[in-house]
């Protein structure tokens, strides 16, 4: 990548629903931006801290760690 070159975002995708995750992420995609997945508010911690993203869409009815605990954590 040259100086002049923009890196596209990175936006971490977080839902339970594997079909909406799928939508999510193939319309950012489209849309030029860079995704990552999370299933569960634990695999979003885990997804935050590995890649640093520049976004976050994030389901609050999750199971295990919801979006209101992963917002607090």
């Amino acid at each position: 990548m040259t100086r002049h070159e923009v890196r596209p975002r990175l936006i971490l995708v977080v839902d339970d629903d594997r079909g909406v995750l799928d939508l999510i992420v193939t319309r950012l995609a489209l849309a030029g931006y860079r995704t990552a997945r999370a299933r569960d508010g634990w695999e979003a911690m885990a997804g935050i801290q590995a890649s640093r993203p520049d976004a976050i869409l994030l389901d609050i009815n999750m199971p295990h760690l919801d979006g209101f605990g992963v917002l607090r954590r």
